[in-house]
């Protein structure tokens, strides 16, 4: 929503652009990059596939911030934290499109 929100017909303010997966469990939270990646409860299962073994080669990320962390995976050059990361994404967008189709479903 962060990006798509300032293309939509009746553009939203930034700060309004809400996960509409949170926003059905009554949180109002921005969906960002961040919040896609590290913290939005939809995509719990497909971000412990990623993190669980990333953390297991590198140990010390764990004690970063979430802004940290997200920059970490953004920049590696490592081969299998990428690959996680892409499979991280490609599930998680499915996910989201499974609930975007069928909120009451998921």
């Amino acid at each position: 929503q962060i990006e798509t929100g300032r293309f939509s017909k009746n553009k939203k303010p930034r700060n309004e652009r809400f996960c509409p997966y949170c926003k059905s469990l009554n949180i109002s939270t921005v969906e960002n990059e961040i919040h896609f990646v590290l913290t939005c409860p939809l995509y719990n299962k497909e971000r412990k596939q990623m993190l669980d073994p990333v953390y297991e080669n590198f140990p010390n990320i764990a004690s970063l911030s979430q802004q940290n962390i997200f920059i970490w995976l953004m920049s590696q050059e490592d081969y299998h934290t990428t690959k996680f990361l892409g499979n991280f994404c490609k599930k998680s967008f499915e996910r989201r499109a499974k609930f975007l189709n069928n909120p009451n479903g998921t």
